[in-house]
């Protein structure tokens, strides 16, 4: 999938939807074996909601949310570049069974 944003083309197939497999551990020591994990991916992995006021720019609007009562969202260059690396850390917290920590 493509998008134009201000006459640039960006591609989203990154963020395509995907589903991967992996044990999980559960209370007791029980282990579940090869768990489906499903990944979806919103708009919010490349536009951020506008700041109070904020205008948004003439070709940067992403529309979110039901096609007759849309929520405006802004194009954002630094979520996106953030996100062409989102599969990959995904695999890797996977792959070695890693604690995603908030900041």
């Amino acid at each position: 999938m493509q998008i134009s944003i201000n006459n640039q083309s960006y591609d989203l197939s990154h963020l395509a939807p995907f589903t991967r497999a992996m044990d999980l551990d559960l209370r007791g020591g029980l282990v579940k074996k090869n768990a489906r994990l499903s990944f979806r991916f919103s708009q919010h992995c490349y536009s951020r909601g506008p700041s109070v006021g904020e205008a948004i720019p003439v070709g940067w609007r992403i529309p979110e949310g039901p096609a007759d009562k849309p929520r405006d969202r802004i194009f954002c260059l630094q979520r996106y570049a953030y996100s062409l690396q989102l599969v990959t850390h995904l695999d890797t917290l996977i792959q070695t069974n890693g604690t995603v920590q908030c900041h």
